[in-house]
């Protein structure tokens, strides 16, 4: 029964832990480095091209926002200095 036990715990201990990893070859740590370069390439420029749409789809909106919260400031110093020289 003890042996059961411990045979049991040892084959939980080995189906939790994970697997070794894969040792590779030189010539697949070069193949798999010459296609994360090409992709990484990729990603980026589609990533790019993603930002510069975004930008240019946002700009507009945000300037005004920016530009409405300004002439809101300006508009309310105005009213209190006009208020103060009263």
């Amino acid at each position: 029964m003890k042996t059961l036990k411990i045979i049991g715990i040892s084959l939980l201990a080995f189906a939790c832990s994970e697997p070794p990893a894969t040792k590779l070859r030189l010539s697949n740590r070069r193949l798999a480095d010459s296609i994360f370069k090409e992709e990484i390439k990729l990603l980026t420029e589609q990533q790019d091209s993603s930002c510069l749409e975004f930008e240019i789809k946002h700009l507009d909106s945000v300037v005004d926002s920016i530009l409405s919260l300004r002439r809101t400031k300006i508009k309310e110093q105005i009213e209190r200095s006009k208020k103060q020289q009263q």
